[in-house]
């Protein structure tokens, strides 16, 4: 069997061990029945190449943590889903943004409206020099902590050594995310939040259902 069908015979093994529901991968809008659905919208852009700063601090705004706009507007302020965080990964010349979300099937649509309004918001409106200043502080001590970590700091060595970037030490990274200013977070926001996006539903099918 080709690999492509080993994969999709194992995806589809996977997805239906969960209590024998079968889930589906979905790509535009969605009809579901019942129980919890994953949602995630995913938007590629250049401007969010490995080593680009604020774009790490876009990322730690939008959805970083328990105070980023996210989490505070979808979980926090409504309840409309029991996760809800952006995600990032970088590469040499792009990159990949997203929004990762899980809630009930009935508050899907709700759910979905209000990412959009918070990503519009920052896209248009634009981020306070104090909320860029905080989200600049949990990048660099989040940075610390990693070097606790062996595993993040051999992740950290291993994709500069892949992609051909210098190895820089902490005070030169703490100096960069310094460096960050709110007019480059806030150019990043409404280039990359007004791009085209795709969205990813994972769940039970209508016709199933």
């Amino acid at each position: 069997m080709a690999a492509g069908g080993r994969l999709a015979k194992e995806g589809e093994f996977l997805f239906h061990a969960v209590d024998q529901v079968p889930f589906h991968l979905q790509v535009g809008p969605a009809l579901f029945g019942d129980r919890i659905y994953d949602r995630e919208l995913f938007i590629i852009d250049r401007a969010l190449f490995l080593g680009h700063p604020p774009a790490v601090v876009l990322h730690t705004v939008l959805g970083g943590g328990m105070s980023s706009r996210l989490f505070q507007e979808v979980r926090e302020r409504r309840s409309l889903a029991y996760s809800v965080n952006a995600f990032r990964a970088s590469y040499s010349d792009a990159g990949v943004f997203g929004v990762h979300a899980g809630c009930a099937p009935e508050k899907l649509d709700q759910t979905r409206e209000v990412i959009e309004a918070v990503l519009h918001e920052v896209a248009s409106a634009g981020l306070s020099a104090d909320e860029v200043q905080a989200a600049k502080n949990q990048v660099k001590g989040q940075m610390v902590l990693d070097l606790e970590d062996p595993g993040m700091r051999l992740m950290r060595l291993g994709t500069r050594a892949l992609f051909g970037e210098p190895i820089i030490g902490l005070s030169q990274g703490l100096a960069r995310v310094d460096g960050v200013t709110t007019d480059e977070v806030c150019a990043l926001a409404e280039e990359v939040l007004t791009s085209p996006a795709v969205e990813v539903v994972v769940g039970p099918s209508e016709e199933d259902a």
